[in-house]
């Protein structure tokens, strides 16, 4: 599937002229593009709908119908542009409605439901796009009426053909009476909008489609968007849409145009104020919500260097760098554009650093968007990317109280890897496309002009290529091996604790001095639990069931032993685990 994804990606991108691309772009009805982004946020509004009918208010009672619906709204404005397929927003609603008291059964059963209606809403448009009864206003009534139909009937079908599959796995008995026909309203609602807003977006750009056509390219894009499993359907849809529009009689270039305008309108500008809300209001109703500031500001960082490199990968503006020859000498201009590619290369190896929150990711950070700030309006006038940059220095100083953890960035050389063979992959992908009317020849290596952008581009994509080694070396030099050793003392107060209070032997294997202890104190000293783990690079193992004192609290004992692993950022893996434990 991902060879075949990556291949009609390069087939359609193939046929690109990026220049052309531009050009039109220079021509979008400002106002038509307003109305199609009104139209968006409208979509999105209605997806909050989903979370507010589908999860409880919860035992406590805190989250209420508008809490919920803020929560699915921030959520979807998010996991539409960013997330991998539909995992996404199940991670984040996880661990949303973990905080505000909703227990795994009804967690469960708002994410069941929720799946219910998005899928049923877009089978139901699809089926309704696609079935042959021509056109015509009588045929769009028949077509409206049949996606509201089976909108209300398709969850409904799915919770009785899946709920039976689910009570093999002990999930179904919690199953029964789920809204689904006001979640298959929402989701008619939903696809319905959503296919208004790509309709006039691409107007906005002078593609006029009818609805049929639209429907049948929308629909089927966002359905291999999502099997795709690509973070926001980003080039797999894409490549979709821009098939669909060639059949419709669209030019590439102007279906090219079109998409980007649809890509822009419908999931980067909300996913910016998704962004805006979790940053600016969720935040501040607790510590832990601040902590998700500086990984919402990592992902901006990420998504930042990626169009940083794109804007690298591509000739400028013309009129721009004719402006900017005029007044910067030309070493100048070659020096800015190599700055901008290695500080866009640098902060994504740097993304992880942030995550985790590391003192040193923040400051190397902040140097690079400056240095990106100032190199994009001396290589070609970029100052949209110079703009951005500053804004992300701002949001970053704004968190820098979250980046308080000392020490290096342990990435490893596998992340490190995969993330430069998917990073370098794109820019050759978008360079070679952009500049592939250019004629190769040896001397582009060396040529240095003011148009000579192909002969930049593959310095860059060498200089890119130096970097990622670099850090792939730095990172495979790295010891992997991390592991803990007890002391004696540690053995023999582990011994008798598991002798005291562990309901098996499994605890005593600490005798063979081979597993780190954890030991848990309650505020009067006294132990109340231990766990038995061992390091291995980024990952802490934990084997057995650790031993909890009788009458202790066991949430405290888990939490603080997540505390302490996140203290030494590493990720727990739990391994022969009883079940009562998982």
């Amino acid at each position: 599937m991902p060879i075949l994804v990556i291949a009609l990606i390069w087939h359609e991108l193939h046929a690109l002229n990026i220049h052309r691309v531009r050009v039109i772009l220079r021509t979008v009805d400002f106002r038509l593009f307003v109305v199609g982004v009104g139209v968006a946020f409208a979509a999105v509004a209605i997806m909050g709908l989903y979370d507010a009918i589908a999860f409880p208010r919860g035992a406590a009672g805190r989250l209420r119908f508008g809490g919920r619906w803020l929560l699915g709204f921030v959520i979807f404005g998010w996991t539409n542009f960013l997330s991998m397929g539909p995992l996404g927003g199940p991670a984040m609603r996880l661990v949303a409605y973990r905080r505000y008291g909703l227990s795994a059964t009804e967690i469960t059963r708002g994410l069941t439901a929720h799946y219910f209606g998005t899928s049923g809403g877009l089978v139901a448009w699809l089926i309704a796009c696609w079935i042959p009864i021509g056109s015509g206003v009588a045929a769009l009534g028949v077509r409206i009426g049949v996606a509201l139909a089976l909108s209300i009937v398709t969850p409904w079908i799915l919770s009785v053909a899946l709920v039976p599959i689910l009570r093999l796995h002990r999930y179904g008995a919690d199953l029964e009476g789920l809204p689904l026909m006001r979640l298959g309203a929402v989701s008619f609602l939903d696809w319905g909008l959503t296919l208004i807003s790509f309709m006039t977006l691409m107007r906005s750009v002078g593609v006029v489609l009818e609805p049929f056509g639209a429907a049948r390219t929308v629909f089927t894009g966002q359905f291999a968007g999502l099997a795709s499993m690509i973070p926001g359907g980003l080039g797999s849809a894409d490549a979709v849409w821009l098939k669909g529009l060639a059949m419709l009689g669209i030019s590439h270039d102007t279906g090219g145009a079109a998409i980007v305008i649809f890509r822009t309108g419908f999931y980067l500008i909300p996913w910016a104020l998704s962004l805006i809300v979790i940053y600016t209001v969720i935040a501040k109703q607790s510590d832990r919500f601040r902590l998700w500031q500086r990984r919402l500001v990592a992902g901006a960082v990420m998504l930042n260097s990626v169009l940083l490199l794109l804007s690298a990968a591509t000739p400028a503006v013309r009129d721009r760098l004719h402006a900017v020859a005029r007044i910067v000498p030309l070493g100048a201009i070659e020096a800015s554009h190599a700055m901008a590619t290695v500080t866009a290369v640098i902060m994504l190896f740097l993304v992880r650093g942030l995550f985790r929150g590391y003192r040193s990711a923040y400051i190397f950070t902040m140097v690079m968007l400056g240095a990106s700030a100032i190199a994009h309006p001396l290589k070609g006038g970029d100052y949209e990317e110079a703009f951005a940059s500053i804004v992300l220095m701002t949001l970053l100083f704004g968190v820098r109280k979250a980046f308080v953890r000392k020490g290096r960035v342990p990435i490893g050389w596998e992340l490190t890897l995969g993330v430069a063979l998917g990073a370098l992959a794109m820019f050759l992908v978008v360079g070679f496309t952009a500049f592939e009317r250019i004629p190769y020849s040896q001397d582009l290596w060396v040529r240095v002009a003011e148009h000579a952008e192909a002969s930049r581009f593959l310095r860059a994509s060498i200089l890119f290529g130096a970097i990622s080694l670099a850090a792939i070396a730095r990172q495979a030099m790295r010891p992997v091996s991390l592991r803990v050793t007890p002391t004696e003392l540690e053995i023999q107060r582990a011994e008798a604790f598991a002798r005291r209070h562990a309901e098996s032997a499994d605890p005593l294997l600490v005798g063979g001095a081979d597993k780190g202890v954890w030991f848990c104190e309650s505020q009067s000293g006294q132990t109340i639990g231990m766990v038995l783990f061992q390091r291995l690079g980024d990952k802490l193992i934990v084997f057995k069931d650790p031993v909890i004192a009788s009458g202790a609290d066991t949430r405290e004992v888990i939490n603080g032993f997540l505390a302490f692993a996140e203290s030494i950022d590493v990720d727990v893996i739990f391994s022969m685990v009883s079940t009562e434990w998982m």
